[in-house]
C-alpha cells in the first residue's frame, strides 16, 4: 500500500502540518505502507526525490516564467495539473494508493471517470468545468463526468 501526504510550502508548515506530518511518519514506520510526502511549491531548484529512513520526499517546485509566481487562479490551475503528470509519470505501483491532503487553497478535488471510455483520475481544479475539460486529453472518448469530493 503506497500513501502520498501532501504539504504545501507555506505558513500552515510552521504552525503544525510538519510536526503532524513527522509524527505521522514516525507511527506508521514498520506497517507495511509505503509514504510519500509530495511537498508542494517546494524552494527547490527542480523537482526531485529524496529517500530519508523509511520515507520517500518529493518536491515539486513552484513554478516560474518570466519572474511571475503562479499566484494567479489560472497559474495554480496550471501548476496543479502539472502536480498530477508527475505523480503518473514516478508513481510505479499504483495498486492500493491513499492520498492525503493537508490543506486547501481554494481549489476543490474532483474523481473524474471516462465517459464511454476506460479511465478515472482525481485531481484539484477551481470548476467543475475545469475539470471535465481536461476529459479531452485524459479520455480516449474526449469525454469526462467529474465529481467534487
Amino acid at each position: 500500500m503506497n500513501l502520498y501526504l501532501f504539504n504545501a510550502n507555506d505558513s500552515a508548515a510552521t504552525y503544525g502540518i510538519g510536526s503532524y506530518l513527522k509524527e505521522l511518519t514516525q507511527a506508521l514506520e514498520g506497517g507495511g505502507l509505503n509514504i510519500h510526502i509530495v511537498h508542494l511549491h517546494a524552494v527547490k531548484p527542480e523537482f526531485e526525490i529524496v529517500k530519508t529512513n523509511h520515507v520517500e520526499n518529493w518536491y515539486i517546485p513552484e513554478v516560474r516564467n518570466h519572474s511571475t509566481f503562479s499566484g494567479s487562479v489560472q497559474k495554480l490551475e496550471d501548476y496543479y495539473h502539472h502536480v498530477v503528470y508527475l505523480l503518473r509519470l514516478h508513481i510505479r505501483d499504483t495498486k492500493d494508493l491513499i492520498f492525503h491532503f493537508n490543506f486547501n487553497q481554494s481549489y476543490f478535488l474532483y474523481c473524474c471517470n471516462c465517459k464511454n471510455s476506460i479511465g478515472r483520475w482525481t485531481a484539484c481544479y477551481s470548476s467543475l468545468s475545469a475539470a471535465e475539460a481536461d476529459g479531452v486529453e485524459w479520455c480516449a472518448s474526449g469525454v469526462a463526468e467529474c465529481y467534487e469530493m
